[in-house]
């Protein structure tokens, strides 16, 4: 366990905040910011006006602006959205296609795939995002943090934390699906954020609870495993309950007083009888903390916290709507989620849609490169593997490394560890899709699917270190040609002087002249596959760009190479 990697102050240049949304969190971040240096409150915008006007009176009289596009279009470097969260994404993606920096109230989006869309706009617009969570940037926090580190109780393999508030009006916003309420949305952001912060990403989610007749959570309790440990969390807006929290390791405990999301005191506990008291009282209305930091990561010239990295707000995203998901709670605003691609309406995972090659830029010198993210048919992908498991003179499967470079959200790879290769690898340049990646390994492995262990990295497939022994390589087109040529040649290179067979496949081969006309590889088979009837059916739905509908392969078939290194001139494929 370590502190927090954070940017190192800087006020030398003043930031100009606009705010969307004039509420109660509105005013307790107005309130903080007055504690930030060399920041100001420049504009507010809402639906209503006279309460936008009402608003503006309290702090410094900023400008009311008239609309959102006449707030978007004004003199600011950063917005702070504190709508309901039915408006979250939809007003983020507005303001990241402003150009302006954007610090979202919780939860940032209604489910994950609102999330993902706001995060390729932010990478797409080179600006800021951050979901605002304010728990690990209060004194006490980073206290505890550094005190368990000088002083352990080891790692902490526990998590209980829990709110209910009862206290709330029937008019309260919780209280109702259309503006994405309930005690999960409401109250369980904080929990979530707790466990995945102290135990890791997140295996899977268990949930019991009860619904009101607007069809939110009136109350739920929901148990999560991790990769390191087990989490106990429950939310209501229909009782009351103390917002303690528990951090639980072999060596001690660490109890957080109630409110724990405005951390000022702990206490440690540990197993020789010691108890050490944490007192860090905070200033402002502990928005201030949040929001320096927010303002830090501008003036370097950052696109992500690594406080509230981008995976991390997925993982609190993908542990709610699991949660809520499970009670029966769907938002009118939100995608639905029978739209999902048949294989992850199969899997529980997320491994389909369309996305743009524009919307996948992450800043590396080879964005030019990038395409589409589409992920590969279930089918195609079953019946090239199936095709190459017949291959004469091929080693066991079980000797074999499997290579999905451009792997995007790992569906290839997922696949592909239903037999026992030594190791499945996803190398994906993109680090959201990577991410989503990386969550799909780790519930399919729990899952109990996979006969091989998997891997998402997130690399440049030209800076790829090959594991030793046979190799297994599958592409899905990635690549332009002239990359494909490199990527090509790095295979050779990796492969003319060490033991090991290397085997390639490739789907949708429209650059296999470059492969043919390559004097180290032979091939082996090629022939046309044809995606099953549900996926030709899925492609159709499922595929959108910019003109329209457009199915990948309109006549459901793709052409499927495969080669071997052998160092030797090509010969005539079987």
């Amino acid at each position: 366990m370590a502190c927090y990697p954070v940017p190192v102050p800087q006020v030398s240049k003043s930031i100009r905040f606009a705010i969307i949304g004039p509420g109660r969190a509105a005013a307790r971040f107005a309130h903080g910011l007055q504690a930030v240096e060399n920041t100001s409150l420049a504009a507010i915008w809402g639906r209503n006006s006279d309460r936008a006007r009402a608003f503006a009176g309290k702090f410094s009289d900023p400008i009311v602006a008239p609309t959102l596009n006449d707030l978007l279009s004004s003199n600011i470097d950063a917005v702070y959205i504190a709508t309901h969260p039915d408006t979250h994404a939809e007003f983020c993606l507005q303001a990241l296609a402003a150009g302006i920096h954007v610090l979202c109230e919780k939860p940032a989006a209604l489910n994950v795939c609102q999330l993902q869309t706001v995060l390729s706009a932010a990478r797409r617009h080179d600006r800021l995002f951050m979901e605002a969570m304010k728990p690990p940037f209060f004194p006490l926090y980073q206290r505890l943090r550094r005190h368990l580190e000088s002083d352990p109780i080891g790692l902490i393999g526990f998590v209980r934390a829990g709110h209910c508030d009862s206290s709330i009006g029937p008019d309260y916003p919780l209280h109702f699906a259309e503006l994405g309420g309930g005690g999960i949305m409401g109250i369980g952001p904080y929990e979530a954020f707790l466990a995945l912060d102290w135990l890791g990403p997140l295996k899977r989610v268990q949930t019991m609870g009860r619904l009101n007749s607007e069809g939110v959570d009136n109350f739920a309790i929901f148990q999560t495993e991790h990769e390191r440990g087990l989490a106990q969390l429950h939310t209501g807006i229909d009782l009351l309950s103390h917002g303690d929290a528990l951090l639980s390791g072999p060596g001690g405990y660490v109890l957080l007083r109630a409110n724990w999301w405005n951390p000022s005191y702990a206490t440690v506990h540990y197993l020789d009888g010691r108890i050490v008291e944490i007192d860090s009282p905070y200033t402002g209305s502990g928005f201030n903390y949040e929001t320096t930091h927010f303002c830090d990561l501008i003036r370097q010239d950052l696109r992500e916290s690594p406080v509230i990295p981008h995976a991390l707000s997925l993982g609190m995203a993908r542990l709610l709507e699991e949660a809520r998901v499970a009670l029966g709670v769907h938002f009118p605003a939100e995608t639905k989620i029978d739209d999902r691609h048949p294989f992850d309406k199969a899997t529980g995972l997320d491994t389909g849609g369309f996305i743009p090659g524009n919307d996948l830029h992450p800043g590396h010198p080879h964005d030019s490169h990038l395409g589409s993210y589409y992920g590969t048919a279930p089918s195609l992908v079953q019946a090239v593997l199936d095709r190459w498991l017949e291959t004469p003179d091929r080693l066991f499967v079980e000797n074999y490394t499997f290579i999905d470079f451009g792997s995007g959200k790992g569906r290839v790879v997922l696949i592909a560890s239903k037999l026992p290769f030594r190791k499945c690898i996803g190398v994906e340049l993109n680090p959201d899709l990577n991410a989503i990646a990386a969550d799909n390994f780790a519930r399919w492995q729990q899952s109990g699917n996979p006969r091989s262990p998997l891997e998402a990295v997130c690399q440049d497939a030209l800076a790829f270190e090959f594991p030793p022994g046979p190799c297994l390589v599958y592409l899905f087109n990635p690549f332009p040609s002239q990359v494909l040529a490199h990527l090509i040649d790095r295979i050779a290179e990796a492969f003319a002087g060490r033991p090991g067979q290397l085997d390639l496949l490739y789907v949708n081969a429209e650059f296999k002249d470059l492969l043919d006309q390559h004097q180290g590889f032979t091939p082996l088979w090629q022939m046309p596959v044809t995606m099953s009837a549900e996926d030709a059916a899925a492609d159709l739905l499922h595929q959108v760009d910019a003109s329209g509908r457009k199915p990948y392969a309109e006549d459901s078939q793709d052409p499927c190479v495969a080669w071997r290194f052998t160092g030797s001139t090509n010969v005539t494929p079987a």
